[in-house]
């Protein structure tokens, strides 16, 4: 088994950082890293998912906002027949939760995804995405004191999913650590995280699908360690989400003690060089802001 994942960040003028993370010695970790190293050879899908990184393009809501209804437009073009809404600036988070509707439907239906339009349905379901995490970002830095919870995705043409193990449903936890890289959702349709974050009422019973697949999808975070306090407020909080919609939820047949409905993500990776100290991560953030994708990602 691989014990060290190596990820090459590169900017626009050429600059390059290179960041060395130990693997985890889990099921889940070892179970990704060999989905990782199937989907090397596949290469990339997405490279340019940077979130919440202060003057990043990609991090920027009114940027975010544009290039959304560009892919809007586009769609429209494309599919006149589904009637589709427009962005509604005035009421962002619900009009967020109605265009998710848009893209787990699309997924309904088989003959919708095609590799002519395939692109920019990637495209919308991945604005929306980073709109929903700016629009929350503001908040989240409130409450880490000014640092931004920062963090890259990059995913692969073929992901290689398999079925999450058993013992590792116990694994998911958002209480997220600086510098810990993530299995990402592998899944179309909204988890309970993300739910509870986009106060999402709208999504339809069969798009609410906690994850229940890994694959090489994976995300690096950056942003403030979540201390004791702020995990358990958060705990609180979403335990009270949960319960006001229980019975809609438990005739779904999901339970809040249950591990399968997996909050959070699963680390399956830590970067090397740990930093601790507020003002470090702050530079490290900083620095790493002026980075735009994923160019390289090797095993060893």
């Amino acid at each position: 088994m691989p014990q060290k994942m190596i990820v090459e960040l590169s900017s626009p003028e050429g600059k390059t950082r290179e960041l060395i993370y130990d693997i985890r010695n889990s099921t889940a970790a070892k179970a990704w890293a060999h989905s990782l190293e199937q989907a090397l050879s596949e290469g990339f899908r997405e490279t340019d998912r940077f979130y919440e990184f202060p003057n990043n393009p990609r991090s920027n809501l009114e940027e975010i906002l544009s290039r959304l209804e560009n892919v809007i437009s586009k769609l429209k073009t494309l599919h006149p027949e589904l009637g589709f809404p427009n962005l509604d600036r005035s009421d962002l988070a619900n009009s967020l939760n109605h265009l998710h509707l848009n893209f787990a439907d699309s997924h309904l239906v088989n003959v919708r995804i095609t590799e002519v339009n395939g692109e920019a349905w990637s495209q919308f379901n991945e604005l929306i995405h980073a709109a929903e995490s700016a629009m929350r970002g503001k908040h989240f830095q409130e409450l880490a004191g000014g640092l931004p919870t920062a963090h890259v995705v990059f995913t692969f043409k073929k992901p290689f999913h398999v079925p999450i193990p058993e013992e590792s449903f116990n694994d998911f936890t958002f209480a997220y650590d600086f510098g810990a890289a993530y299995i990402n959702y592998a899944h179309v349709g909204r988890h309970f995280s993300e739910l509870f974050h986009a106060n999402d009422d709208h999504a339809l019973d069969e798009h609410i699908q906690p994850a229940k697949l890994l694959s090489a999808d994976t995300l690096l975070y950056f942003g403030p360690t979540s201390g004791h306090f702020v995990y358990h407020r958060r705990l609180k909080m979403m335990e009270e989400w949960f319960e006001k919609r229980k019975e809609r939820f438990n005739r779904l047949g999901f339970f809040w003690n249950d591990p399968k409905i997996a909050l959070g993500l699963i680390p399956v990776a830590r970067l090397q060089n740990q930093i601790y100290l507020p003002g470090e991560v702050k530079s490290f953030v900083q620095e790493l802001s002026q980075m735009t994708a994923v160019s390289r990602v090797r095993l060893e």
